[in-house]
């Protein structure tokens, strides 16, 4: 979906929205959130684990990705699941990559930045992503990789001046803590 911002004073589109892909990354459950879609990417139990897992994320994500100006990825916890670090530290490099490869500009937003846009609080906790996200947004599901992916992608939207939901500023000052890429001006 393309959301078209319209001048007030006549019926004229002025500037289209950035289509962007939000990724909150797992080696199990990768939520993603792209215009009116969103959902799981649940690796077949026939794929495995190690590699295999790994390049059935990278296609599954890469094909998402077609066609976006940008993804929105969630950036690595480093304080938590320390047994699967290196796993998903593999599984966030070769998506990076493959999205380098396949010249997809991605920007990297920090977990406590996403909560803060989300809830205010940069140290929120899985209810109270949900409780914001019940509260501001439309969405049929209660999945936290669907939730976090969905406030990705709501937070480069809002960057780059498209925000369907207004949020308050100290929420948007989450966004002030990021580097953001230039994406190519677009007008219909």
């Amino acid at each position: 979906m393309t959301t078209t911002l319209r001048r007030a004073d006549r019926d004229t589109p002025v500037a289209t929205a950035p289509i962007v892909l939000g990724l909150d990354l797992s080696l199990t459950a990768t939520g993603y959130a792209r215009g009116d879609q969103y959902g799981v990417l649940h690796p077949p139990k026939a794929v495995g684990l190690g590699v295999e897992r790994l390049d059935w994320t990278l296609r599954e994500v890469l094909e998402l990705a077609q066609g976006v100006e940008l993804v929105a990825i969630e950036g690595y916890s480093f304080g938590s699941h320390a047994s699967q670090s290196r796993a998903i530290g593999e599984l966030g490099g070769l998506i990076r990559w493959g999205l380098w490869r396949k010249e997809v500009r991605y920007v990297e937003i920090p977990p406590s930045n996403v909560k803060k846009y989300a809830t205010g609080k940069g140290n929120a906790g899985k209810p109270e992503m949900l409780a914001a996200a019940i509260r501001r947004l439309d969405l049929e599901t209660t999945d936290d990789n669907v939730i976090d992916a969905t406030w990705l992608r709501l937070m480069a939207l809002d960057h780059y001046g498209f925000s369907p939901v207004e949020m308050p500023q100290l929420n948007r000052e989450a966004l002030d803590k990021v580097k953001w890429p230039r994406l190519a001006r677009r007008s219909r």
